[in-house]
C-alpha cells in the first residue's frame, strides 16, 4: 500500500470511497452539499492524502486548515480479506 498526497484528479475516486463506505452504513449522499468538498480536494483541505492499493484508491485523509483531521474513510469489506501478521518476537494480545 502507498500512502502519497492527493492531486485534483483523485477528486472522483477520493469521492468514490466516500461514498461506498456511506452505501454500506445507509448513510444518505448529498453530493451538492455535505459532500460538495470532494469536488476537489485540494481546493477544499490544507491537506488531503489517499491510499492507493494496486494503483487504486482505497482510503482517505483531509487535514483542515486548523489542523482537524476530516474525511478518514477506507471501505470495511475490502479489508476483510488482509490480516496483518504480528510483529516478529510478539504474541497476539499486544505482549
Amino acid at each position: 500500500m502507498k500512502l502519497r498526497r492527493a492531486v485534483a484528479e483523485d477528486s472522483p475516486a477520493v469521492a468514490a470511497v466516500v461514498r461506498a463506505v456511506y452505501d454500506e452504513f445507509g448513510f444518505t449522499w448529498d453530493g451538492d452539499g455535505y459532500h460538495a468538498d470532494l469536488r476537489d480536494v485540494t481546493l477544499s483541505y490544507a491537506a488531503f492524502f489517499v491510499a492507493e492499493l494496486d494503483g487504486a484508491i482505497v482510503g482517505t485523509a483531509g487535514l483542515t486548515e486548523r489542523g482537524s483531521l476530516e474525511r478518514l474513510y477506507a471501505p470495511f469489506r475490502p479489508w476483510r480479506r488482509y490480516r496483518l501478521a504480528p510483529p516478529e518476537g510478539r504474541r497476539r494480545g499486544g505482549t
